[in-house]
C-alpha cells in the first residue's frame, strides 16, 4: 500500500504553488487548514496563527528573549510534537498574503465555522520579524474588528510598535517601552515584585482559568502579568495540528 498523501492545502504550500491568481475563497481554505484553535492554556474559541516556527524565531537565544537557550517552551514543543513543518508552512502563507487578503480569507473561514471564534492570537511560536509584520497585523485587526479581537506577545522591542493601534500587544521583555503591558517570566511567584501586577490566573487557579476566559492579556486595558517559566512538564502544550 502506498504512502498516504498529505492534505491538498499542505502539498500546495510545501510545493510552493502559491499562484497570484488564487481567489479569496481558495485562500480561505488554505488558511483554514493552517489555523489551530486552543490548547491546554488557551480556550478553543481563540484562533492561533504563527508567522513562523519557534526554531526560526528572530529573537531566539538573543538578548531580546526573556528565556535562555534551551528554555523556550515553543521550541521544546517543536522537538516533541510534529508541528515545526506546520508552522513553517504558516510562514510561507504569511509571506504571500497582504493584510486585506488575509483578513478576507479569514472572514470566509470564520463564516464557515460552526463553533464560536472570539479572538485571534498571532505568534504563539516565533515573533514579529519586520515592521511590515506589525503593519499587516494591524490592518488585519482593523478589517476584522467587527467579529474578533486580535492580540499578540512580542520581544521584538527594536520595532516601532506605535503602528499597533488596532490590536493588543504584550511586551515580552524589559527593553524599551512598547505595547499595552509587560508580560514577565519568573521562575516562581516568590520572585514577583511586591508592587507588580497580576500573577497569571491560569497559574493561580491550577490551570482552571484559560486565556480567553481570562481577558487580561487579550484586551488593551489591564495590569502587567507575571507567569511561571514553562518547561516540558509545566508548559501549556501544543495545539492539535
Amino acid at each position: 500500500m502506498g504512502a498516504v498523501s498529505p492534505p491538498y492545502s499542505q502539498r500546495f504550500v510545501e510545493e510552493g504553488d502559491l499562484a497570484p491568481t488564487l481567489t479569496v475563497k481558495e485562500w480561505s481554505y488554505i488558511l483554514g487548514d493552517h489555523i489551530s484553535y486552543g490548547n491546554t492554556k488557551i480556550e478553543d474559541t481563540v484562533a492561533i496563527f504563527n508567522t513562523g516556527a519557534a526554531s526560526d524565531c528572530i529573537n531566539l537565544n538573543s538578548d531580546y528573549c526573556q528565556v535562555g537557550p534551551g528554555e523556550c517552551y515553543a521550541v521544546q514543543s517543536e522537538e516533541e510534537f510534529p508541528c515545526k513543518d506546520y508552522r513553517r508552512r504558516q510562514q510561507i502563507i504569511w509571506d504571500h498574503l497582504d493584510g486585506q487578503t488575509w483578513a478576507k480569507a479569514f472572514r470566509r473561514h470564520y463564516n464557515r465555522k460552526e463553533t464560536p471564534v472570539t479572538d485571534i492570537r498571532f505568534s504563539e511560536a516565533g515573533d514579529f520579524r519586520t515592521q511590515h509584520d506589525v503593519l499587516r497585523v494591524n490592518e488585519i485587526a482593523r478589517e476584522l474588528d467587527d467579529i474578533v479581537n486580535v492580540y499578540t506577545y512580542s520581544a521584538s522591542s527594536w520595532l516601532d510598535w506605535t503602528d499597533a493601534t488596532h490590536f493588543t500587544v504584550n511586551q515580552s521583555n524589559a527593553k524599551g517601552d512598547f505595547g499595552d503591558r509587560n508580560y514577565n517570566v519568573v521562575a516562581d511567584p516568590e520572585n514577583m515584585p511586591d508592587d507588580a501586577g497580576l500573577w497569571c490566573p491560569f497559574d493561580q487557579t491550577d490551570r482552571n482559568i484559560k486565556c480567553g476566559d481570562c481577558r487580561v492579556c487579550l484586551e488593551p486595558d489591564g495590569p502587567d502579568v507575571y507567569i511561571e517559566l514553562e518547561t516540558k512538564t509545566s508548559g501549556p502544550g501544543t495545539p492539535e495540528e
